[in-house]
């Protein structure tokens, strides 16, 4: 797919330190592969230390997201055809795939893991909602004829940023094995930091 994975994770002495400065580089290369990161157990760290830690993690996600962002931007910029935009989609779609790798994580406890496959169900929910009223828009102001605009609607659903979900385990409403810190329970682990 050409997002290639890399093992080099510099800095940080402690689990906690590995897993700030993992995420940091993370952020803006999203390459680097998390896999060797050491468990965090909550048991190790007070919950003073966890609120520090999903600031930071949530400062990450949002340094992913707004690369991300920037390269759909470019997507349809470039997508000529319906073919291209389906082509742009799913090349879209891949590079989400770090995000899940993260929310799917082993080393971040239950309550962490469960916080972000939330978020990463919110974000992508509405990020969907927004192509998809994006391309009704155009044909609003009539920058798009009727049938281009069906097409288009066409293939943003069939090409939808939702299915990657597939492969997060979202939790039941309800559940609440363990209590992720309260940064995360506000939301914030979604794209939106102005909830915080």
């Amino acid at each position: 797919m050409g997002f290639g994975r890399r093992d080099s994770i510099s800095g940080g002495t402690g689990t906690y330190e590995t897993w700030v400065t993992a995420i940091r580089q993370w952020a803006v290369d999203p390459a680097i592969s998390l896999d060797a990161l050491p468990p965090l157990a909550e048991t190790d760290y007070d919950r003073g230390s966890f609120e520090r830690f999903s600031v930071h993690l949530v400062a990450a996600i949002e340094v992913f997201m707004a690369g991300w962002n920037q390269q759909l931007t470019g997507a349809f910029a470039r997508a000529g055809t319906e073919h291209d935009l389906a082509v742009e989609l799913v090349r879209l779609r891949n590079r989400l795939r770090p995000r899940v790798d993260l929310t799917r994580h082993p080393g971040l406890p239950e309550g962490i893991r469960q916080a972000l496959a939330t978020g990463l169900a919110a974000d992508l929910t509405a990020m969907q909602a927004q192509l998809e009223e994006g391309v009704r828009q155009s044909a609003s102001r009539g920058s798009v004829d009727t049938h281009r605009t069906d097409a288009l609607l066409r293939v943003v659903r069939e090409n939808s940023l939702l299915s990657v979900l597939g492969s997060v385990a979202l939790p039941a409403a309800g559940d609440d094995h363990s209590t992720p810190p309260a940064a995360m329970r506000r939301g914030i682990l979604t794209n939106n930091p102005s909830e915080y």
